[in-house]
């Protein structure tokens, strides 16, 4: 017991006297590591946050923030909606942004109307469009397949989630109403119609 102590005492004397403790913060919360990470992004933000300032209605286009003045890592802003804004534009960002709020009003109205098996389909998703949401606050997901995918995947579940056939979406206003269209006609009646015909 006073061996594992006095082993455990001189190990860590060892590592302060030899410089191992401060290369290891260093390598994890030093300027190699988290805290450079995090100095990035927010310079990153920062520098989206100017672009915006200095013409807030055209953006730079398309992967152009990463040859914007001060950007000295080449790459896009660490807020899919700075991102957005910045290199689509102002438009183009609110647009963004709306799309995200009328997916998840969509799932919450859909939700509510869903049949119990739906609403199992829908629930993942609701959580699925808000974590990603929340992702893009810190990551350059605006033009990641995976952002697109995922969207896709809850328009689908939506229409499923209703538990009937083809649907049609209109939009109102903001928010988007599901409105079933007529069920299609099984093949016994379409048979017995053309029969009768």
């Amino acid at each position: 017991s006073i061996q594992f102590f006095v082993t455990y005492l001189l190990a860590a004397g060892t590592a302060y006297f030899s410089g191992l403790i401060e290369l290891i913060y260093n390598l994890t919360f030093g300027d190699t590591g988290v805290a450079k990470g995090v100095s990035q992004r927010m310079t990153l933000i920062e520098l989206g946050i100017t672009k915006l300032y200095r013409d807030p209605w055209v953006g730079t286009g398309a992967y152009g923030m990463a040859d914007f003045s001060g950007n000295f890592w080449g790459r896009p802003v660490h807020d899919a909606y700075i991102q957005t804004m910045s290199e689509i534009g102002m438009v183009g960002g609110w647009v963004f942004i709306a799309m995200f709020i009328i997916v998840v009003t969509q799932l919450l109205l859909a939700g509510i109307r869903a049949t119990p098996d739906g609403e199992g389909r829908l629930r993942p998703c609701l959580i699925a469009v808000l974590s990603l949401m929340a992702l893009m606050l810190s990551e350059p997901d605006m033009d990641n397949s995976n952002t697109w995918l995922i969207l896709g995947l809850t328009e689908t579940a939506i229409l499923v989630g209703q538990g009937r056939r083809g649907f049609r979406v209109n939009m109102r206003g903001a928010m988007s109403v599901i409105e079933a269209l007529p069920p299609r006609p099984s093949e016994a009646e379409a048979a017995r119609s053309a029969q009768a015909e």
